[in-house]
């Protein structure tokens, strides 16, 4: 266990395609010298997912969360069903996760398609409205309004201040 958590950082590699193309022309063109150095930022810094365990969780928390991680998008992925594979009382549960991670179990559930939420809109070609059902919602006005309470943004406004995008 380390603190902070172990990360990878993302290459941009739309961008790095895109510019690789400007240069292709270019080079066909025979407006640029053959050899040419380029470099580009990340597109993100990505937590591993071996970091986010922690060895002393109870291995129930640890099995509802790779669970919750797989399921994001499963609009029947629910708290119940949770507290199913964890093989314990709700209040008992409830109580597992407030320890482990600080929160309830519909809270993880909730950031963690966020998470996926905000991981799809960094793509500038996915469009915005199917979002909430690639994330396990069946309702966008519920999930447009959770969206904004916990970034304090809407989706739109969340892409144009986290994208750079390419014209």
């Amino acid at each position: 266990m380390v603190s902070p958590t172990l990360t990878s950082v993302a290459p941009d590699f739309v961008a790095a395609g895109y510019r690789l193309g400007e240069l292709l022309q270019k080079r066909i063109q025979r407006r640029i010298p053959r050899v040419v150095l380029e470099t580009y930022g990340p597109r993100e810094i990505v937590v591993r997912e071996s970091s986010l365990w922690m060895p002393s969780v109870d291995p129930r928390v640890r099995k509802a969360l790779s669970l919750i991680r797989t399921s994001l998008a499963n609009p029947d992925l629910s708290v119940k069903g949770i507290i199913a594979t964890m093989n314990c009382s709700r209040t008992f549960a409830d109580t597992l996760f407030q320890r482990a991670i600080g929160h309830s179990i519909i809270n993880e559930i909730h950031h963690q398609r966020i998470l996926l939420a905000c991981k799809l809109l960094r793509n500038p070609r996915q469009r915005i409205s199917p979002i909430p059902s690639l994330c396990g919602y069946m309702s966008e006005p519920f999930f447009k309004c959770l969206f904004k309470k916990e970034t304090g943004l809407t989706m739109r406004e969340w892409r144009k201040q986290n994208v750079t995008s390419r014209s």
